[in-house]
């Protein structure tokens, strides 16, 4: 297995798309991000139950996914690690349980007092006051004794005198207080983020392209266009195999990585140099054509056709 192979392997671990993989490749370089993903599982080796690992290993796959930096993700890691940590001293520095015998029975809890038949009616007088079924009071009775059926009705009598009617109408509820803003408050914003919005390498597009072609361009030959932009140097040359880009547009045989570059090169925007050979393992070269040689007109047909 390649280092390149050992790293993918590693990536699948942690549930990485290969957008996000392909995303800590292009910022790091293989090795670094095989140095990362390795720390990554070094730390997470520190904690000792598979089920927190797991859990913990989802939501960095999910952070990479959302774009967090990788300083970010390394902490949220380390941070998961104490905090299992903690948990676990906590748990050790509780009390013991008891250590009775299996056999052992509990002490029979001391039954409530029954309640005499005046403190009986008492209780049912005040349930129909209340609109308390009596089988509710009775159950109550059973269970807590008397003293806990009355706290229950007598919470329901305050209840109901919050709510009770004046002369039949019922008393209004007071009025909520109006919330208000200040005037030209500028509502909540958000402050800025600290660190670079580029972090590691970009490319560039015409803005031709952003005005005239990007709003009729369909989606897969939009994907690899700007695909091969990523990979074009200086002079617009690059090598791509049909079935890379088809990987890299999220297609799923080289045959439909074919078909798109062919549309590309049928609309003047790509030309091809040279055939590659599977001898010498080579791919196609090709080159962009700058959009300023074209007829934009005509490239738009071509690709709305």
């Amino acid at each position: 297995m390649s280092h390149s192979a050992e790293v993918l392997a590693l990536s699948e671990k942690f549930g990485l798309s290969r957008a996000a993989f392909d995303r800590l490749v292009d910022g790091n370089g293989i090795g670094h991000t095989g140095d990362l993903l390795g720390t990554w599982q070094k730390i997470l080796e520190q904690i000792e139950k598979e089920e927190v690992r797991a859990a913990v290993r989802v939501e960095m796959a999910r952070k990479v996914g959302a774009g967090c930096s990788d300083a970010l993700v390394t902490k949220y890691a380390n941070d998961a690690v104490e905090g299992y940590r903690a948990r676990e001293a906590e748990r050790a520095a509780a009390p013991a349980p008891s250590l009775a015998p299996a056999n052992s029975v509990a002490p029979p809890a001391t039954p409530p007092l029954a309640p005499t038949p005046e403190q009986l009616r008492t209780a049912h007088a005040l349930a129909d006051k209340t609109h308390v079924p009596q089988f509710v009071i009775d159950g109550l009775i059973k269970s807590g004794g008397l003293e806990s059926a009355m706290a229950f009705l007598n919470r329901k009598v305050e209840e109901l005198k919050k709510t009770a009617p004046i002369n039949g109408v019922a008393s209004p509820k007071p009025p909520t207080p109006r919330k208000e803003r200040k005037r030209n408050s500028p509502g909540f914003v958000k402050p800025p983020r600290q660190g670079k919005y580029i972090s590691a390498g970009y490319f560039r597009m015409t803005n031709d392209f952003a005005e005239t072609l990007l709003p009729v361009m369909p989606a897969p030959l939009l994907k690899a266009y700007v695909y091969v932009h990523r990979l074009a140097r200086t002079d617009g040359t690059f090598r791509i195999s049909h079935g890379t880009l088809a990987n890299r547009i999220g297609a799923k045989t080289a045959r439909h990585g074919r078909r798109v570059m062919e549309r590309l090169q049928a609309a003047g925007l790509v030309r091809l140099l040279t055939r590659g050979s599977a001898l010498t393992h080579t791919a196609n070269a090709y080159q962009l054509v700058p959009l300023a040689d074209l007829n934009v007109e005509k490239i738009r047909t071509a690709l709305t056709a």
